[in-house]
């Protein structure tokens, strides 16, 4: 008799050891479909981030033609040529806060290595454009609210260089932003 409840007691314990084992493994496996699916909500939200990123600074170039054309007038023409203009710059701001929120969340260790790499890179060329563009339209601002003590072509020469600068990095940056949708955005998710 002790020999049969040994056994039955031997079974109880290697079914509920089984049974607990078998729920642990369920629940990993549940937590990694919702890691998995939580990874492609994140790489979904950083690709449209991004698209939308890129139209804006076509939007930003589009929206600016005129200014673009004035510091270009101011290059090209003699000073007593160029009359005063005033005009409203627009800056459309570039958005980061997908790719903040995949930083602090556990499922980014389940995305791609090689697309945190290039998402990665594409915002930190976004950071640099974002912050010389904005400095470069607060030194304009205050070189503008001086244009009667320096001369516009002065003005201009200092703008011109800062305004290759800002739109190569826009080039390299919507260069950057393309690599990075033809490489990662194969629409499967």
């Amino acid at each position: 008799m002790k020999k049969k409840a040994l056994t039955q007691i031997g079974f109880e314990f290697i079914s509920i050891v089984f049974a607990v084992l078998l729920a642990l493994g369920l629940n990993s496996y549940k937590q990694n479909i919702d890691l998995e699916k939580e990874a492609r909500t994140l790489k979904k939200s950083i690709l449209l981030e991004c698209r939308n990123n890129y139209a804006r600074i076509d939007s930003t170039r589009n929206m600016n033609r005129d200014f673009y054309n004035y510091i270009d007038s101011l290059v090209r023409l003699d000073p007593e040529d160029i009359n005063n203009v005033s005009f409203n710059y627009g800056f459309e701001l570039l958005s980061n806060s997908a790719w903040n929120i995949a930083q602090n969340n556990s499922a980014i260790n389940s995305l791609d290595q090689q697309f945190l790499l290039d998402a990665a890179d594409v915002y930190h060329t976004q950071e640099f454009y974002t912050e010389f563009t904005s400095s470069f339209y607060q030194n304009m601002a205050q070189h503008i609210q001086k244009m009667d003590e320096i001369p516009p072509f002065n003005t201009a020469l200092s703008f011109y260089y800062s305004l290759n600068v800002m739109n190569s990095a826009a080039d390299d940056l919507q260069t950057q932003l393309q690599k990075l949708f033809d490489t990662h955005d194969n629409g499967e998710d």
